[in-house]
C-alpha cells in the first residue's frame, strides 16, 4: 500500500481529492467549511444605478468559482482573478490574503504564496483568523517540504483557544508522523481529530491507514466501515476496505 498523505487547509471551500488541498477538508465540508454560498443581488429600485460590486462580492465569486467548477488550473486561475479585484478595492482582509496564498500554492508559485500567508498573518484581525492563516502557511510550508517548519504552526495555531477547525490541525500532524513512519503518534492525532469531528471523513481515513500500518486489520477495517456509513463515495476508503478484507483473510 503506497503512501498518499495530504495535507488539509482549512475553510474556504471544497476541491476535489487527489493532491495537497488548498482549502478545508476535501470532502467533508458538511457542517465545518465556511464557504458563503450563492451571492443574491437585489435592485433597489427602477432607475436608480446598481452600486458596482464590492470587495466582498469578488471574494464570494472567488470562493463560488472554487465550489461549483472542476478543480484545475483554469478554475484556480479564475478564482484568483475575481479575488484579485476584491484585493483592488481592500487589501486589508486576511482571509482575501489566506486565500490568494492557497490559490497560489496550486498554481506553482510557491515563494508568492508563502509572501501571500505572510501578509494575512500580520492583517489576522483575530486569534481565530490568525490561527485559520498559520494552518494554511504550514500546510504551504510541508508542501514546499519543510514540514518541521509547518509541524511548529501547527502548534501556534492549537494554542489559540478561539480556533474554530483544531480538528484539521490534529488530522495535518497525523499525516505528520504517517510521513515519519511513527504510526502510534499518528493514531493518536487522528483520534483527537475524530474526537472533535465525528464526520470527518479524511480523519477517519488516514486513522484507518494508520492502524493499517500497525497492523491492527480489523480496527482499521472497522474504521472504514464506519466512514463508508456516512461518506460512502469515499473512493480511497472503498479500496482500502477490500485490502483490509484481503489482508485478514490470508491472515497476513
Amino acid at each position: 500500500m503506497e503512501k498518499d498523505f495530504l495535507y488539509i487547509h482549512a475553510s474556504i471551500a471544497d476541491v476535489p481529492r487527489g493532491k495537497y488541498t488548498s482549502f478545508k477538508k476535501r470532502v467533508d465540508m458538511k457542517k465545518r467549511i465556511f464557504f458563503i454560498g450563492m451571492i443574491s443581488l437585489f435592485f433597489v429600485g427602477c432607475g436608480k444605478k446598481q452600486p458596482p460590486p464590492s470587495a466582498d462580492f469578488w471574494y464570494k465569486q472567488s470562493l463560488q468559482v472554487l465550489q461549483l467548477e472542476q478543480s484545475g488550473d483554469v478554475a484556480w486561475r479564475k478564482a484568483l482573478g475575481s479575488l484579485e479585484q476584491a484585493l483592488a478595492l481592500d487589501n486589508k482582509k486576511s482571509e482575501f490574503w489566506a486565500l490568494k496564498g492557497s490559490l497560489l500554492l496550486l498554481l506553482g508559485m510557491p515563494q508568492l504564496s508563502i509572501d501571500a500567508f505572510d501578509r494575512a498573518l500580520q492583517l489576522a484581525a483575530s486569534p481565530a483568523k490568525r490561527a485559520e492563516a498559520l494552518n494554511n502557511y504550514a500546510c504551504t510550508l510541508a508542501e514546499l517540504g519543510h514540514e518541521d517548519q509547518a509541524f511548529a504552526k501547527w502548534q501556534e495555531a492549537l494554542a489559540t483557544p478561539s480556533y474554530l477547525t483544531p480538528e484539521v490541525v490534529y488530522c495535518n500532524q497525523g499525516q505528520y508522523w504517517l510521513r515519519k513512519n511513527d504510526f502510534d503518534k499518528a493514531l493518536a492525532a487522528f483520534d483527537r481529530a475524530v474526537n472533535l469531528a465525528a464526520e470527518y471523513s479524511d480523519a477517519h481515513f488516514y486513522r484507518a491507514v494508520a492502524l493499517f500500518y500497525l497492523k491492527r486489520y480489523a480496527q482499521a477495517h472497522d474504521a472504514v466501515v464506519t466512514l463508508l456509513a456516512f461518506d460512502p463515495c469515499y473512493k480511497p476508503a472503498q479500496a482500502l476496505k477490500q485490502e483490509l478484507v484481503n489482508r485478514m483473510a490470508l491472515k497476513i
